[in-house]
Formats: C-alpha cells, structure tokens, sequence
C-alpha cells in the first residue's frame, strides 16, 4: 500500500491493529489493508476507486475496528465540518467488502 503527503508526518502507527496473530489491518488516508495470514497477502481497500459517488463529500477513513470474526466498521472522515451523518460502512469479511448497512 503506498499512501503519498505533502507534509512529512510520522507513520501514524496507532492505525496498525492487531487482531490476533495471523489477522492485522491497516487504514491511512483513503485506503485500508488487511492480512489474515500473518502478512503473507495483503487485500488493499480504497475509498477514493470504491466509493467514487462519496469522493466530493469523504475521502479519509477516521476509524476502523473489526474483530476476531471478521465483523467490523469503517467510518468515513468528512471533508467539511458542516457535513452531517458521516457514513460509517460495515463489514463481515476482515474489510475485503464494506456496505453500508
């Protein structure tokens, strides 16, 4: 997954979570990645190409949590304040497929 700023900003490495020890994810900008089998494959997720009717509205993931079964949320960080109800994406698979309800 390659992410590219402008400003020079550390990793934010509290966006690196660890599920157990064969499932971990990672959410930067628009994009999401997730492994379950220690790091050997990596499924890459981007709001930017999955969710092009948002991409005037949101582009940044605020926050993600999925646990041990798979089952998460993603929410959408809004590009003005003045946007109401941010959109948070659910999913049942590790984040390989986010819907909305």
């Amino acid at each position: 997954m390659t992410v590219r700023q402008n400003d020079e900003r550390p990793i934010p490495r509290q966006q690196l979570r660890f599920v157990s020890e064969v499932i971990a994810y990672v959410f930067m900008n628009s994009k999401f990645a997730v492994t379950t089998d220690r790091g050997a494959t990596w499924f890459v997720w981007d709001a930017t190409h999955e969710l092009s009717d948002w991409h005037q509205s949101y582009l940044y993931v605020q926050e993600v949590s999925i646990d041990t079964t798979g089952v998460g949320t993603l929410t959408l960080l809004p590009f003005s304040e003045s946007k109401v109800g941010v959109p948070v994406l659910h999913t049942k698979d590790y984040g390989r497929q986010w819907s909305a309800k």
